[in-house]
């Protein structure tokens, strides 16, 4: 079975240049073991530097997902994709529609650069005030704080007080705190990072 496996990612690893990006996501998906996940990233990551594949090609929410896998598996490239987020963000690649309507993806890019550093009061970038309006402007169209979501609120509310000092003071921040007030969700327990993150909540409050 290994070799059955290793030789499917040897055959993705030979045509990767030519796989859409929904392919590469959905076939990560088959590969458990974190070294084969790491080797099917690092082949993307080598086909990208030879431009033999265009970054352009993952929509939003596509490119949320292998940043994603990239600070998981190949973090050494993550600045990288930090600067080319930063810099669709700028010029306004993806659309502020696009942008609130995949208000999730958008979440969890912003979450994961606030933890690995690229964003903080004292370097807020474009990236982070367009975050912020984008989440304004769903709170006031779609019921205040309840539009966000208890699968988002520890994280969310964790990554804005991070990146909150004396003179950086966000105003979302109280309503969202009284969203918090309210989570309920038996479902899904909090995970690791969300109790590490929700005491640094109640630390910073």
């Amino acid at each position: 079975m290994e070799l059955f496996i290793d030789n499917c990612l040897r055959l993705l690893e030979d045509r990767i240049e030519k796989l859409r990006p929904e392919v590469f996501l959905r076939s990560m998906e088959n590969f458990e073991e974190a070294k084969l996940r790491q080797r099917y990233v690092t082949s993307l990551m080598k086909a990208l530097r030879e431009n033999k594949f265009d970054i352009r090609r993952f929509n939003f929410v596509q490119l949320s997902k292998l940043v994603q896998l990239v600070a998981q598996y190949q973090k050494a490239d993550l600045h990288v994709f930090f600067r080319y987020v930063l810099s669709c963000v700028e010029q306004e690649y993806f659309p502020k529609k696009v942008l609130r309507e995949q208000f999730t993806s958008f979440s969890r890019l912003f979450h994961m650069f606030v933890r690995e550093g690229f964003i903080s009061a004292e370097t807020p970038t474009r990236l982070y005030f367009s975050y912020v309006l984008t989440l304004k402007e769903k709170m006031e169209t779609e019921g205040g704080a309840k539009a966000v979501s208890f699968d988002e609120i520890v994280h969310l509310l964790w990554a804005l007080m991070a990146t909150e000092d004396e003179v950086m003071q966000n105003p979302l921040i109280p309503r969202l705190l009284e969203r918090l007030h309210e989570f309920k969700r038996p479902e899904s327990p909090l995970s690791k990072d969300e109790l590490l993150e929700l005491h640094q909540v109640n630390v910073l409050v």
